[in-house]
């Protein structure tokens, strides 16, 4: 807002400025019938009064806090120890031992003669009949070629080289021949032979006995048999027991309280006044500018 009324102050001043130098100096060309430019006005002074930012100290309240220690009495419950005779009843099981005919069933033995049957295996001797490979010694007339030597001792010429060329000695001519001569060999050979034989086979046979058996009979019968039996009964008992009994008490105890309280402060503030001020304009009306429009100059 103070920019804004500096702004048309300023504005104001230029506006007057610019008025009075319109009139003496036109830039467009005069007319025919225009009249001859008038004379320079007379200037004034002039007081106005402009907006000025002024910064300024002011007193103002604040409430400040502070912290403050007081006192104050308060009733609070003091344990005491305390010593009393308590008698309590309780109730407690107390055994009983007592007879009782009691009913039961009881498994009784009885032994009892019964014929049975039985299976047992008795051996029997059977003779079977069979056939079995049995081997023997054959013999059998065979043929074969063999090779024979036929030759015959001569009279070596020149010596046979172990006698020092003594002419006497004798050699071998071989004379290899194959012949074919018969033998008789001996084959194993398999046939077959029946023979009997006994095999003993178990039979079963079925035969009977008597025999002693124990059966169980259910027989009912009654008893005197002892128990203990549990019985309530009602007990006192006197004990001394300690506990702590609460006595109101008074106390002083010390507590911080926040408290508020006004102080002066001295503060810059921002203010906009309004300040006289001397400017110069024009006085009096100037008579038409040279445009030829009939306006009035409004400086004054």
């Amino acid at each position: 807002m103070l920019a804004s009324m500096r702004m048309v102050v300023a504005g104001l001043a230029a506006g007057l400025t610019a008025t009075t130098c319109a009139v003496v100096t036109a830039g467009d060309a005069p007319r025919a019938n225009a009249p001859a430019a008038c004379a320079a006005p007379k200037m004034v002074e002039r007081t106005i009064m402009v907006p000025q930012c002024v910064t300024e100290n002011r007193t103002v309240q604040c409430t400040e806090y502070r912290n403050e220690t007081r006192q104050r009495t308060v009733t609070v419950m003091q344990p005491v120890p305390k010593t009393q005779t308590v008698t309590r009843e309780f109730t407690v099981l107390v055994p009983k031992a007592t007879m009782k005919t009691v009913s039961l069933q009881v498994c009784k033995p009885v032994m009892k003669e019964e014929t049975e049957q039985y299976t047992v295996c008795v051996p029997h001797t059977e003779t079977h009949n069979g056939v079995r490979k049995v081997c023997k010694q054959v013999a059998v007339p065979k043929t074969c070629k063999v090779m024979v030597d036929e030759g015959r001792w001569e009279n070596a010429a020149g010596g046979c080289g172990n006698c020092n060329g003594c002419g006497g000695c004798r050699v071998w001519v071989s004379k290899p021949v194959e012949k074919e001569v018969s033998y008789t060999a001996c084959e194993i050979v398999s046939e077959d032979q029946p023979y009997s034989y006994n095999v003993v086979v178990m039979k079963p046979e079925t035969k009977a006995r008597t025999v002693q058996r124990c059966h169980v009979v259910m027989e009912q019968q009654t008893r005197e048999v002892p128990y203990t039996e549990c019985v309530a009964e009602k007990q006192s008992k006197t004990f001394e027991m300690k506990c702590l009994e609460c006595v109101p008490t008074e106390k002083t105890v010390s507590y911080t309280v926040c408290v508020p309280y006004q102080v002066e402060k001295q503060v810059q503030v921002q203010t906009v006044k309004m300040v006289p001020k001397t400017v110069m304009v024009p006085e009096g009306e100037c008579g038409p500018p040279p445009c030829g429009y009939g306006r009035r100059f409004r400086g004054c």
